[in-house]
């Protein structure tokens, strides 16, 4: 697994698999002063992201092979914001994919996390948030002999904006924004 860099993600915008074009301005209330994150939706704004395979053990199912994602979002806008797994779809190997699993984590490595239905993002806050999607066997068993993709679209109001991440390059590439 490995993390994006601030640099190393503004760095790898012109990529193929995404439109070039990162930057979504919002002028912040009461200052007029722009703030520009990348991949700015609806006042959120991403700030990093990682993805990679995990095994999750629990005593109802047994093993199961995930992907886990983690990102890091940031609230520019002047108001909070309720963030749930339905703000998270994904494609795993162009296969639609809801998370099993939606939380946020204590700092940006995403090792340690709580898992919750809603977390209301107040302005100004930066939170990682981890989201963990299932995958079969196979996926999982060949992750790093042939090449898959996990495409993040991250959903709020009428805007989104999607990353995605090859387990060949091990990065996390975000596109523009679009409508949703």
């Amino acid at each position: 697994m490995e993390n994006l860099s601030r640099r190393a993600f503004l760095k790898l915008s012109g990529a193929a698999l995404l439109a070039a074009g990162l930057t979504g301005t919002l002028t912040a209330c009461g200052g007029g002063k722009d703030v520009e994150i990348p991949g700015t939706v609806n006042g959120i704004g991403y700030v990093s992201g990682k993805a990679g395979r995990e095994i999750i053990g629990t005593e109802e199912y047994g093993t199961i092979h995930v992907v886990k994602v983690v990102v890091t979002l940031k609230n520019v806008s002047s108001r909070a914001v309720t963030l749930t797994a339905d703000n998270f779809p994904a494609e795993i190997d162009h296969s639609a994919a809801s998370p099993i699993y939606f939380g946020f984590a204590d700092n940006a490595s995403g090792d340690s996390w709580w898992t919750q239905k809603d977390y209301e993002l107040q302005p100004n806050e930066e939170k990682t948030f981890v989201l963990v999607y299932r995958i079969s066997d196979t996926a999982y068993e060949s992750w790093f002999q042939l090449v898959h993709t996990v495409e993040l679209t991250f959903k709020s109001g009428h805007q989104k904006v999607t990353g995605s991440y090859s387990s060949e390059t091990g990065e996390l590439v975000v596109g523009e924004v679009e409508k949703a």
